[in-house]
């Protein structure tokens, strides 16, 4: 676990008061939207994550709920860079206003605090999507970045066992056994996609739900093709007044994860309890494969989330076991799931 500076940018892309200078793209091909509220100490790091990337055909947002600490003072003083603040409703609210300004026919969000750790993230998208028309959404690997500044361990590197790209057939049965959630500091989708399967203000605050969870059911239930590379992408900061901190203080949090894998539950009992095969469609709807999970699978897949719910439940007993006995337990979970994951899906014709 290394010590990571934010800060440290290219210094042709800030100028002599150490504001962010942003490439200019006319027709943006993506559009990174950067909710923000009372984040004005993260907006150098941020900002100038995004700024340096090598390609430079992007537009960024940013959308700040009408903060009274300097931000507007340092928006104003940014080049090529799109900006707004006025009062909202939350989060939710912001982004809908981001995604209703971008341009760009892929979206990111990067919300201010977080960041990018690669300069060619970008880049490399855009290369593995050119020969793959079928694909909705790219995804990377995510890292925490604590409050004192060190990096922690990249979050679903098991999810890439021989470094290759992540087949979406494995994408899907990694989310009907885990409850996978695509990485939403780092993923790329279709602007018209994410219209369809992002909820809005109105929906969340209804019924206890989290935007991207909520995204993520959406979405997988869609079928639409996703593509994971093997590239440490992001960082999320963790710090006190960040949305999910404040969910987690006042217990909304699991409420809304509890909702999330309920609806995971219903998809795995479908797939992998009753074999039924899932359509996969490329971003205009039309379906491009239907896949049935082998029998080996549908085993290992109904074991290993078995095995999750009874861990969630056996939490307080767990805390208790010594180290080495969750070792062993870590290490018979990822063996299963590394065994499941070697065995190929059949398509269904």
């Amino acid at each position: 676990m290394g010590h990571f500076d934010p800060s440290g940018s290219r210094p042709n892309h800030l100028d002599s008061t150490g504001h962010v200078q942003y490439p200019h793209a006319p027709d943006p091909f993506i559009s990174v939207i950067s909710p923000s509220f009372r984040h004005r100490r993260y907006l150098p790091s941020t900002l100038a994550s995004v700024a340096r990337q090598t390609f430079t055909n992007f537009e960024h947002i940013v959308i700040d709920g009408g903060s009274t600490d300097g931000t507007v003072e340092y928006l104003k003083q940014c080049e090529n860079l799109r900006w707004v603040s006025e009062p909202d409703s939350g989060y939710v609210d912001a982004f809908h206003k981001g995604l209703a300004m971008a341009e760009g026919t892929w979206i990111m969000q990067c919300c201010i605090s977080d960041g990018l750790l690669v300069q060619d993230w970008f880049q490399r998208f855009v290369d593995a999507v050119a020969a793959r028309p079928d694909v909705s959404l790219v995804w990377g690997l995510p890292r925490f970045l604590g409050q004192g500044g060190s990096l922690g361990p990249v979050v679903y590197d098991d999810l890439f066992l021989d470094g290759q790209e992540r087949d979406f057939r494995q994408d899907f049965l990694a989310w009907l056994t885990r409850g996978f959630v695509l990485p939403e500091g780092n993923l790329l989708v279709r602007k018209d996609v994410l219209e369809a399967c992002f909820p809005d203000s109105e929906q969340c605050s209804s019924r206890p739900i989290d935007p991207w969870l909520e995204f993520n059911t959406r979405f997988r239930r869609a079928g639409f093709v996703t593509l994971g590379l093997p590239v440490v992408a992001n960082y999320g900061r963790e710090h006190a007044d960040s949305n999910t901190a404040r969910e987690l203080r006042d217990g909304k949090w699991m409420i809304m994860r509890d909702t999330y894998n309920r609806q995971v539950a219903h998809a795995r009992h479908r797939h992998l309890g009753l074999g039924r095969p899932k359509a996969f469609r490329a971003p205009n709807g039309r379906v491009v494969t239907s896949v049935s999970y082998t029998a080996w699978e549908r085993l290992g897949g109904m074991v290993i989330a078995g095995s999750d719910v009874l861990a969630r439940r056996l939490r307080p007993v767990l805390s208790h076991l010594g180290e080495p006995t969750l070792s062993r337990l870590r290490r018979a979970r990822s063996s299963l799931v590394r065994i499941t994951q070697l065995n190929p899906s059949e398509p269904h014709s």
